[in-house]
Formats: C-alpha cells, structure tokens, sequence
C-alpha cells in the first residue's frame, strides 16, 4: 500500500513547482524586454545612420573638390548597417567619435571600394570626416559630436 506524501515533501513539491513558475515568468520577461528593447533601438540607430548619410551628402555638396557623389554616401551608410547587423558591432563603434567615424570609412573602402574614386580612400574618408566635426551643428544640429550622440535619437534625446 502506498503512502501518502509528508507534510515535508508535500511544501518541497509545491516549493519546486513555485521557483519553476518564477524562473518561467522572469525568462518571459527578459526576453520581452530584449525584443522590445531592439524593436526601440532599431528605429533611432536607423535615423542617425541617416543623419551620417545626409552629412556625408551635405560635405559633398559643400567641397567640391573631393571625388564621389551622394551614391557613395548611401553606399557607405548601406555597408555600415550591414556591417553593425553582421558583426554585433553598435553604432557607437562606427560613428561614437570622430575617430571611429574615420574609421568606419576606411573599412568601408577597403572593404566594398566605391568605384570611380580619384582621391585615396583614406584621403577621402579624412576629408569627409573633417568637415563632419567642423561643421557638426550644419548636419546634425548639434554643436559637437558628442552632444549628438548623448542627445540625438540613438540616446533617446531629440533632434535631426
């Protein structure tokens, strides 16, 4: 004849049953925070991956001088999206500073050259990036690089 369960194994039954419906629950959290916290990001890296494009546009329209249309721009926003999708890499790797602006550009032409370039692609990539952070409040509506990356749209802030 079988016995029925102590009082003991009964509330250690019921104590296992209760941390797996928390364990449950906090997972399910996590992770719609996780899916609601990229769907959140998705849109403001999106428009500051724009507002680097219209820069790119805004220094070529400004310097003549410099080989390269607004093709190239769009070309180098396309690869640095795909490249942020690809590697893990987040925005403030590619285009935190300045430094690692130019830096992005140069991997960029290294990696998929735009073609009819009669500049360097590192002299190409400096000029750009010069005028970037020399005239910051005309491309992005911020006075310096690091306003518009603590107070642009990647931040949570406002602004073009």
């Amino acid at each position: 004849m079988a016995t029925a369960p102590s009082a003991t194994e009964h509330r250690l039954g019921r104590g296992v049953v209760v941390a797996l419906v928390a364990a449950v629950v906090a997972i399910g959290v996590a992770l719609g925070l996780l899916l609601t916290q990229d769907t959140n990001q998705a849109a403001p890296v999106a428009a500051q991956l724009a507002s680097v494009q219209a820069g790119c546009t805004q220094w070529l329209a400004a310097e003549p001088g410099p080989a390269g249309t607004g093709l190239w721009c769009a070309e180098m926003a396309g690869w640095m999206s795909q490249y942020m999708d690809r590697s893990g890499v987040g925005p403030q790797m590619m285009w935190g500073d300045s430094d690692h602006m130019l830096s992005a550009c140069e991997q960029w032409t290294t990696s998929s050259p735009p073609s009819g370039t009669a500049a360097p692609p590192q002299t190409w990539c400096n000029s750009m990036v010069s005028w970037m952070t020399s005239h910051m409040s005309t491309w992005s509506g911020h006075d310096t690089w690091g306003a518009w990356m603590s107070q642009g749209q990647m931040m949570g802030g406002s602004g073009p």
